[in-house]
């Protein structure tokens, strides 16, 4: 018996034994298919081909019977879905294709009690989102958008005219910058005012951050400025404080140089005085050249302790040294005068 291979078989199955299903056409218990079985019967005028069995050319049954044999064997097989093609991975036996088809099969066809159109059993809610028919609510205004229970509820293929002509919550297309909520005709004057506002709005906005940006910047370098003087009053505040301390050094070093010149002075005149009497010594004799020596050692060490101490302060301060020389000047004049 030859081979041949149905898609809906998993495995070849024998020429004879695939008739899905099988009915019992004449005496002699030939097979046709439903298919075939129908054709047959279904031609009009009918003729006598149409009413022998095509396989001994006996006269047909008139009412057919499903072969139960034909059913047993070919349940030995594996029998694909009807809906293979679709997606269903169901695999079975032949007997149980039509219950799996028609009560659970996720892709068989169901016709919509709304909008009558078909859908596949397992996609309902993919054709709820498409159903024509399908009551929805205003997604604007809510189900009671008119103001009557209910008046928010209309088939989706109202919901053009809804949203168009009725509805009277439809937000501004600046929303959430404007939340006015109005009809669609009121909406076309006062979106244009509402565009060029905000726009104004945002120039506003903009320009004000800019200012803030500039103001923040000027704060900033007002306050390194502030930093800036206050460094600067510390050091002037410190170099005045120093000054002062200089000037009072100064003042008191004029007046130990006042002092100096002073002692230099006495000493000029003591000495002038002991010259003189050397002199008038030398005139009456050698007492007066004792008395002399006892003079210069009375004197001397007075002398040396003026000038120590005179270019002691010379050497503590050089810049002082305008000062030593009125000293020197004081000193010259004294000598010379006297």
């Amino acid at each position: 018996m030859a081979m041949v291979h149905d898609p809906r078989f998993v495995e070849d199955v024998p020429e004879g034994r695939a008739a899905i299903p099988a009915f019992i056409v004449c005496r002699n218990a030939h097979l046709l298919c439903a298919s075939c079985l129908g054709d047959k019967r279904s031609a009009w005028p009918l003729s006598v081909h149409d009413t022998q069995c095509p396989t001994c050319h006996d006269e047909m049954l008139k009412s057919s019977q499903p072969s139960r044999a034909v059913v047993i064997k070919l349940d030995q097989y594996t029998f694909l879905c009807r809906y293979a093609d679709a997606g269903c991975p169901w695999k079975g036996q032949v007997s149980q294709e039509t219950e799996h088809a028609k009560k659970l099969c996720r892709f068989r066809f169901l016709r919509c009690g709304r909008c009558g159109e078909q859908y596949r059993a397992g996609f309902a809610l993919e054709h709820n989102e498409l159903c024509t028919e399908l009551v929805i609510t205003c997604p604007e205004g809510g189900a009671d958008c008119l103001g009557a229970p209910r008046s928010g509820m209309y088939p989706r293929s109202q919901a053009d005219e809804h949203a168009k002509k009725l509805c009277r919550n439809r937000p501004c297309r600046n929303f959430p910058f404007c939340r006015t909520r109005t009809s669609a005709a009121n909406l076309v004057p006062h979106e244009p005012a509402c565009t060029f506002q905000l726009e104004q709005q945002a120039s506003a906005r903009q320009e004000a951050a800019t200012q803030r940006t500039l103001l923040a910047q000027s704060h900033a370098e007002n306050a390194t400025l502030r930093e800036r003087a206050e460094r600067v009053e510390k050091a002037l505040k410190s170099a005045s404080e120093e000054l002062d301390k200089e000037r009072t050094r100064r003042r008191e070093l004029e007046r130990e140089c006042d002092d100096l010149a002073d002692k230099l002075r006495d000493e000029i005149r003591r000495y002038a005085r002991l010259a003189g009497r050397e002199r008038d010594g030398g005139r009456g004799g050698g007492g007066g050249g004792e008395r002399r020596s006892r003079d210069e050692q009375r004197f001397a060490p007075a002398t040396r302790q003026s000038w120590s101490a005179s270019r002691s302060s010379s050497v503590r301060d050089d810049r002082w040294a305008p000062v030593h020389d009125d000293a020197s000047a004081y000193s010259s004049a004294g000598r010379s005068r006297y």
